[in-house]
C-alpha cells in the first residue's frame, strides 16, 4: 500500500512537473525567435537557428530549478544562446575574404569597442559611422560582407575575447535580453532616476542623450561642469550603481548612498 501510494505520489509529481516544463517552453518559443534573429546573415538559416534555439530552450528545462528563485526565461537565456551560438561556429566554418576587405572590418568593429565602452552602452551603427568619418550604408556594407576570410569563432582584435560572429550583431537592436530587462525594470528605473543627485542626473542624462538628442562624451560634459573626464566617468558610474540597486528591489541601499 505505501509503495504504491508513493509510487502514485511520484506519478502525479512528474506529470505536473512535464506539464510546466512544458508550457515554459510553449510560452518562450517566441523568445527564441527573437533571439535567433540577431543571429542570421551568419551562415546560417534563420529556420536552423531557431530550432537550435528550441534545443537551447528544451535543455534549460531539464536543468533549471524553481527553488532557486530565478525566473526560467533568465536562466533560459544562456542556454538559448549557446545553442545558436554552437551552430554559427560549427555550421558557418571558415570564410575567405581579401586582407584589405578583413582589414577594414576589424576597423568597424574595434572603432565600435571603444565608443561602446566610452558611451557605457552599445554604440550604433550611425555613431561609429561619425566616427569613421563615413556612411552609415558603408558600415553596413563592412559588416554584411557574405565572403569573410575569418572564422566565426576566431576573436576580433588583439585584446578582445568576443567572437566575430557575436561581434557582427547588430548592435542598433537592442537584445531580447536586453529588452526584457528592460520591461521588467522599467516602473523602478524611473524612481530611481528621482533618487539621483542633481549633477548624477545631468552625467546620465548628456550620456544617454535625453537633455539635447544627441550624446555627450565624457570630456564634453567635463568641459562643461569644470571636471575632469575621469571624474565624470566616476559620477557616471556611481549613478549606475544606484540605478541598478533600485532596479533589483534595493531601492533603501541606494538611497543610503546619496
Amino acid at each position: 500500500m505505501i509503495r504504491g501510494a508513493r509510487a502514485r505520489r511520484c506519478r502525479s509529481t512528474s506529470r505536473r512537473s512535464a506539464g510546466t516544463l512544458h508550457a515554459a517552453t510553449t510560452a518562450n518559443l517566441a523568445f527564441v525567435v527573437r533571439v535567433a534573429r540577431r543571429y542570421s546573415g551568419l551562415g546560417v538559416a534563420l529556420e536552423d537557428l531557431i530550432s537550435e534555439g528550441n534545443l537551447g530552450l528544451l535543455e534549460a528545462t531539464r536543468h533549471f530549478d524553481p527553488a532557486r528563485g530565478t525566473r526560467f526565461i533568465t536562466y533560459a537565456v544562456w542556454w538559448i544562446r549557446k545553442a545558436i551560438l554552437n551552430a554559427v561556429s560549427n555550421q558557418a566554418g571558415a570564410v575567405r575574404l581579401p586582407q584589405t576587405q578583413r582589414r577594414k572590418i576589424h576597423v568597424v568593429l574595434d572603432t565600435g569597442r571603444e565608443l561602446s565602452r566610452d558611451l557605457g552602452r552599445d554604440a550604433g551603427r550611425d555613431e561609429v559611422a561619425r566616427h569613421l568619418q563615413t556612411t552609415t550604408v558603408r558600415v553596413d556594407r563592412i559588416l554584411q560582407m557574405k565572403t569573410r576570410e575569418l572564422s566565426v569563432d576566431q576573436t576580433t582584435g588583439d585584446h578582445s575575447e568576443l567572437p566575430f560572429h557575436e561581434s557582427l550583431v547588430d548592435v542598433r537592436t537592442p537584445s531580447p535580453e536586453a529588452a526584457l530587462i528592460h520591461a521588467e525594470g522599467r516602473a523602478r528605473v524611473r524612481v530611481a532616476l528621482g533618487a539621483l543627485g542633481e549633477r548624477e542626473r545631468r552625467v546620465l542624462a548628456d550620456r544617454f542623450g535625453l537633455r539635447r538628442g544627441r550624446v555627450l562624451s565624457l570630456r564634453e560634459i567635463g568641459g562643461e561642469l569644470g571636471m575632469s573626464r575621469e571624474a565624470v566617468r566616476l559620477i557616471e558610474n556611481r549613478a549606475k550603481k544606484k540605478i541598478r540597486r533600485m532596479v533589483s528591489g534595493r531601492p533603501r541601499r541606494a538611497a543610503a548612498t546619496l
